[in-house]
């Protein structure tokens, strides 16, 4: 069973705390608490920054399948940028394709590969999935 990653930079944010205040309770200080406290506070951070990243990528692909389930056609990585940015996200070109690739593995779009251009499209002319 795997920790939600921001519940898991919560649990380490209230160690790093803990371990903070029992540090300033005493004037004896050893090179591993500081250590300790360091590698808390650096792992409460990264999993911070795991947890915006995955909810970001979830809410920002989630708004780009919407968007193409609207509009339909061909879909590649430009078009996919500029609706991106229509709707709030500033990605780069790379990232809306990476989007439109990870759509596609889900099933929701079907990949096409023609000489020279890759393009995608909805599964389903109906757009319901």
């Amino acid at each position: 069973m795997s920790i939600p990653a921001h519940i898991r930079a919560q649990v380490i944010d209230e160690v790093a705390h803990t371990l903070r205040q029992r540090m300033s309770a005493t004037t004896a200080t050893t090179v591993s608490k500081a250590a300790v406290l360091r590698f808390l506070t650096l792992e409460a951070s990264a999993a911070r920054t795991a947890a915006r990243i995955s909810r970001d990528d979830s809410t920002r692909q989630t708004a780009l399948l919407t968007a193409i389930r609207a509009e339909g056609g061909r879909w590649k990585a430009g078009r996919a940028r500029r609706t991106l940015a229509a709707l709030g996200y500033a990605v780069a070109k790379g990232t809306a394709g990476g989007d439109l690739a990870r759509l596609a593995r889900a099933g929701h779009l079907v990949r096409h590969d023609e000489p020279g251009v890759t393009y995608y499209t909805r599964t389903s002319t109906t757009g319901t999935r």
